[in-house]
């Protein structure tokens, strides 16, 4: 299984953290940054939950050794990931699940929201991790349903 594309909105894409401070205002935390590009965390973060959830070592999110026959390809389109510090995250992901073989996806939405569990940043990132297995147990729910990996 290879995980990727994955894309994230434009206000997110930096290695900044980007917390919402009200409807209409975000603040980009010029020192608190991700350990990696957004999108390449939330593709390692999934990779690594699908990997336990569907007990397979074949679960990668590098291209080029993929056989279309063989490999199944997760596709994610991060429609929301949005911090508010001391309150919540939000993840809305919609996503595509195409089969070895298969030209037709399976496609599906998930929404997760998280409670941040204390001051920082670190409990932001931590709810940001839960959000995410949430969308991992709905698309390996799809992937089980659809047969043999």
């Amino acid at each position: 299984m290879v995980i990727g594309p994955v894309t994230i909105p434009d206000i997110v894409d930096r290695p900044q953290i980007v917390t919402r401070v009200d409807a209409n205002e975000v603040e980009i935390n010029e020192f608190a940054r991700w350990a990696q590009s957004l999108k390449g965390g939330i593709a390692r973060v999934i990779a690594a939950d699908l990997g336990a959830l569907l007990n397979s070592q074949q679960v990668s999110v590098f291209e080029g050794w993929d056989d279309p026959l063989t490999t199944w390809r997760v596709r994610l389109d991060v429609v929301n990931f949005e911090s508010v510090p001391g309150r919540d995250v939000t993840v809305d992901v919609q996503w595509a699940v195409r089969p070895p073989g298969k030209t037709r996806p399976v496609l599906g939405h998930s929404v997760a929201h998280e409670v941040i569990s204390g001051p920082g940043y670190e409990p932001i990132v931590a709810a940001h991790d839960r959000a995410l297995a949430s969308v991992s147990r709905d698309i390996a729910a799809v992937v089980l349903a659809s047969g043999p990996q």
